[in-house]
C-alpha cells in the first residue's frame, strides 16, 4: 500500500462531507481532486452578535479552513430570515440559520427543516441540557435570558415585569419590537396577566396600553437596546442578563433581576431542509454545541452556555440559571404558539401599534 493511501470509509466519510472536494488538513485537497472551494451559506443576526458567531464558531474553530469552505453571509434579524427561508421552501437560501426558540419552531412547522440532526455527526447533543433544545431538530449554543434590566440611577430594584407600567418611568420604559423577539416575549407578559396560548388578548392589551400610557419606546433589535440604555433613554425593560453585564462592565449603573415570567430564549443554528451540503450544516451545528468554543462565546458575549461539560472560570460560574430561576420562567409551547402566530402578528399591528 502506498504510503499516503486513505481509507475507503474514511474517503467516502469526507465525500460525504464536503460535497466531492475531499480534503487533507489545513483544507489541502488530495492530488488529483478539484481545489475548488465548497460554498456554505449562513444567515446569523448582525451586528456584535453575527460578528462573534463568525469569529468563534467560523474561524478560529478551524471550521471554515478545515472543509475548505466559501462561505457567504445574510445578517439579519430572525423574522426577516426566516419569512425568506419559508418563501425559498423547495431550493433554500441558507444550509444554517441562526434562530432563536420561537422562530426556530416556526420553521419546522412550516416543514423547511431536517426533522431530525443527525446524532453520528452531531455528537455534541447529548450533553446540552435539555432546556435548550426543541424536539431533535434544534439545540442552543447559549441560553439568552430575557429578564428586569434596569438604572439603578433611576430606578429602585423591581419585583416585577409589571413594574414596566409604573408611572414613574414614563417615557423611559422599553421593549424588543414584535419582529426581534417581541413576538415570543408577549407571551410571557400574556401568560402574567392571565393569558395563555390559545388567548393572547390579555398581552396584546397589556402591551397596548404600555404604549399609550408610558410612551414605552420598543427596541428594533439587541444592538439598539444597548444603545438606549447607554444614553439613559432607557431606565427599565426587558433586556438580556448578558447585555446588563456588558452594560455593567462599561460602567454604567445598570443592574438585572429574575422576575416570575421570565423569558428563557436560546439560539441555535436549526439545519435547512434541502441543502446540499446537508453533513456539512449537520459539523457546524456540532461546532457550536462543542463546550470549548461555547465557553469562548460565553466569555466574549457573557451569556451562559448549554453544554454541561463548559467549565467556566470560578468567578462566572454565577451566570449559569440556577434550577430555582428556571421554576420562576415561562413555560411557553413554541411549538403551539406558531400556529396562530400570524393571528397574533394582526392583533399586534391593530391593537399596540396602533394605540
Amino acid at each position: 500500500m502506498k504510503k499516503n493511501a486513505i481509507d475507503r470509509r474514511e474517503f467516502l466519510k469526507f465525500m460525504a462531507i464536503t460535497g466531492g472536494g475531499v480534503l487533507m488538513g489545513g483544507g489541502v485537497p488530495l492530488s488529483g481532486f478539484a481545489a475548488d472551494k465548497t460554498k456554505f451559506v449562513m444567515a446569523a443576526t448582525g451586528g456584535s452578535w453575527g460578528d462573534t458567531v463568525k469569529k468563534i464558531f467560523v474561524e478560529k474553530s478551524g471550521f471554515q479552513s478545515k472543509f475548505n469552505l466559501d462561505i457567504s453571509y445574510e445578517h439579519n434579524i430572525d423574522s426577516v430570515v426566516v419569512a425568506k427561508a419559508l418563501a425559498n421552501k423547495k431550493s433554500p437560501m441558507y444550509d444554517v440559520t441562526s434562530a432563536a426558540t420561537f422562530m426556530a419552531a416556526k420553521m419546522n412547522a412550516g416543514g423547511i427543516l431536517e426533522p431530525e440532526y443527525d446524532l453520528d455527526i452531531v455528537t455534541n447533543w447529548k450533553d446540552i441540557y435539555p432546556q435548550a433544545k426543541i424536539g431533535k431538530y434544534f439545540a442552543g449554543y447559549i441560553t439568552s435570558n430575557m429578564v428586569l434590566v434596569y438604572n439603578t440611577d433611576y430606578v429602585e430594584k423591581p419585583t416585577s415585569f409589571k413594574d414596566l407600567w409604573n408611572p414613574k418611568y414614563k417615557g423611559h420604559v422599553g421593549f424588543s419590537n414584535y419582529k426581534h423577539v417581541g413576538s415570543s416575549f408577549l407571551h410571557c407578559i400574556n401568560k402574567l396577566y392571565g393569558g395563555n396560548e390559545d388567548n393572547a388578548m390579555p398581552g396584546i392589551e397589556a402591551f397596548a396600553e404600555l404604549m399609550k400610557k408610558q410612551k414605552a419606546i420598543p427596541y428594533d433589535n439587541t444592538d439598539h437596546g444597548m444603545k438606549l440604555f447607554q444614553r439613559k433613554e432607557l431606565w427599565i425593560a426587558p433586556f438580556w442578563d448578558g447585555r446588563a453585564r456588558q452594560l455593567q462592565e462599561s460602567g454604567l449603573p445598570i443592574d438585572y433581576t429574575f422576575v416570575d415570567y421570565w423569558m428563557p430564549l436560546t439560539m441555535g443554528f436549526p439545519v435547512l431542509k434541502n441543502s446540499k451540503v446537508r453533513n456539512l450544516a449537520m459539523e457546524f451545528v456540532n461546532y457550536t454545541l462543542d463546550p470549548e468554543l461555547q465557553v469562548q462565546f460565553t466569555m466574549a458575549m457573557k451569556f451562559p452556555p448549554t453544554n454541561r461539560k463548559c467549565k467556566l472560570p470560578d468567578k462566572y460560574e454565577s451566570w449559569r440559571v440556577t434550577e430555582k430561576q428556571f421554576e420562576m420562567a415561562a413555560d411557553l409551547d413554541y411549538n403551539k404558539l406558531v400556529i396562530d402566530s400570524d393571528k397574533t402578528l394582526e392583533l399586534w399591528n391593530k391593537h399596540v401599534l396602533g394605540a
